[in-house]
């Protein structure tokens, strides 16, 4: 079911699998619709208790290092109000575009590590990989 739909970007959420899926398509990014996306991308992610979340940077731009930081600052936000155990990116063909996520995942892993959480990070280049990672872990919610 789709919860967020704007140019930039889709944000959804699969029940039966716990998903939080986000697709993005910025080829030049905005800071400010970024922030906007990011931060409703987080929201679901808490509402939901989303145990899986699926990010496809494919089709984005390079985040500035400005915007890197502040990702990781929400991130540490939101890390409490979570229940996020797999991450899933699907990242394109852009070096800098992989660095920047393998930070941020980086700096995310790290935050749910000192939080007393473990997230398991995966990098895919396409989303039928990533989706059937995800299929394959059976982590459906509880009822």
């Amino acid at each position: 079911m789709e919860y967020f739909k704007e140019d930039y970007l889709t944000l959804s959420y699969n029940e039966s699998l716990n998903l939080v899926t986000a697709v993005w398509d910025m080829k030049f990014v905005k800071a400010d619709l970024f922030k906007k996306g990011a931060l409703a991308g987080l929201e679901l992610l808490a509402q939901k208790q989303a145990t899986a979340y699926l990010i496809d940077t494919s089709q984005m731009g390079v985040l500035s290092l400005e915007l890197q930081r502040w990702i990781q600052s929400q991130i540490e936000i939101y890390t409490t109000k979570m229940n996020l155990r797999y991450v899933a990116t699907v990242v394109g063909k852009d070096v800098f575009n992989k660095v920047a996520a393998k930070n941020i995942q980086n700096h995310a892993e790290k935050k749910q590590e000192e939080a007393g959480k473990t997230v398991i990070t995966e990098f895919f280049q396409n989303r039928i990989d990533a989706i059937h990672w995800i299929s394959g872990l059976n982590i459906h919610k509880a009822a």
